[in-house]
């Protein structure tokens, strides 16, 4: 069963947009694979899909509002079980990115350099709590971190 801290709550905010002119990328939902049940969240330029043990039927989804909230009245110590998470989400009828197709279309390039921005990769790491060992699939393709059935994605700055 997944659990974070009120510090990994933080850094997933941070991973969520914040922008209103692009609202879907404002929530945490959930989505199904191949490989299980996910909750995933996305800026664009970083992404985390965080393994869950709940299959869902339907589009679930929360809004950073609502996580904000609570990282906001929680002690340092609290906890976000997977069951209260999903206690805060929603029926959505929204069409979100389908992050998991993105990492099945990935071309394997070796690349001589490769530039990212080393906050969001602070960022994705302060989620799982360990640090992050990235596959380079490419000079302008997704880097991707496994860890614990997670999947941690940061997209690389274009030159």
């Amino acid at each position: 069963m997944m659990n974070l801290t009120r510090k990994q709550i933080k850094a997933l905010l941070e991973v969520m947009s914040s922008d209103n002119s692009r609202p879907v990328l404002c929530y945490l939902w959930t989505e199904n694979t191949e490989d299980g049940s996910y909750f995933i969240a996305t800026d664009s330029y970083k992404a985390v899909m965080l393994k869950t043990h709940h299959s869902q039927d339907k589009q679930l989804a929360v809004h950073r509002d609502e996580l904000t909230k609570w990282y906001k009245l929680a002690k340092t110590s609290d906890i976000l079980a997977e069951e209260d998470i999903l206690a805060m989400m929603t029926e959505q009828d929204i069409n979100f990115p389908k992050v998991p197709e993105l990492l099945k279309n990935i071309t394997v390039v070796a690349p001589d350099t490769i530039g990212f921005n080393a906050g969001y990769a602070d960022t994705l790491e302060r989620i799982a709590s360990r640090p992050l060992y990235y596959k380079i699939n490419g000079e302008l393709a997704p880097m991707v971190a496994t860890l614990d059935n997670n999947t941690y994605i940061l997209m690389p700055i274009k030159s």
